[in-house]
């Protein structure tokens, strides 16, 4: 081998060396937080971990589905409106995965008729407002007949549901509860430990309860 071949093969092997110290020494960083619109289409989530989903926008279409087994999800809902008047389907539905949800600025949600504004499943939902923005953040839910504001579908149970803060309007609860149970179920392992509820079980001849069962 000729000393010009064996400097450039010296070179080449310094390069790759200085390139994996660089990759070996870079710091680990926690996981860019995801951004959906739902104008734009249904927003499906099924990872969980330290990223956070953050939703905005409005629809009369589209709808959020969390599938993350296993899995804890932190979600962002920002300023979204999704109603849901015409369509047979939930207009936030944890079918798997426990959500911690954040509320920021006002949101509002109305599923169709027989589904909760919030399904959970029996899965672990925990509901609080943002600390930083310096405002009250609000979530209205316009409930349809038979399901729950937050909670079960129609004759489907509505548990594991924990609300720390912020201003939560549920109304128009039609045979199911405000929060809890969907028509015919029960609402159960429900805890409220701060934030204002208002659940108006009675608004426009409501025949659900307030919090607990259909």
């Amino acid at each position: 081998m000729n000393q010009r071949k064996f400097r450039h093969m010296r070179k080449a092997l310094s390069i790759l060396l200085t390139a994996g110290i660089l990759l070996v020494s870079l710091p680990v960083t926690a996981s860019a937080d995801m951004g959906y619109n739902i104008a734009n289409g249904d927003v499906t989530i099924t990872s969980g971990g330290d990223r956070k989903h953050v939703i905005t926008g409005s629809s009369a279409i589209n709808s959020i589905t969390v599938n993350a087994p296993g899995q804890t999800v932190n979600i962002v809902l920002e300023n979204v409106d999704i109603s849901l008047d015409y369509y047979q389907k939930c207009a936030f539905n944890i079918e798997a995965g426990a959500v911690n949800l954040t509320l920021w600025g006002y949101n509002k949600l109305k599923s169709g008729c027989a589904f909760a504004g919030i399904s959970n499943h029996g899965n672990p939902l925990v509901i609080q407002e943002d600390t930083t923005n310096g405002f009250t953040d609000t979530l209205t839910i316009r409930c349809n007949s038979s399901g729950a504001g937050i909670g079960g579908d129609n004759y489907c149970t509505g548990s594991n549901i924990t609300i720390h803060s912020g201003q939560i309007e549920i109304k128009y609860a039609y045979f199911g509860a405000c929060i809890g149970g969907g028509n015919g179920a029960a609402g159960e392992n429900i805890l409220i430990d701060g934030g204002t509820i208002i659940a108006d079980a009675n608004y426009y001849t409501g025949l659900g309860a307030g919090i607990g069962g259909g």
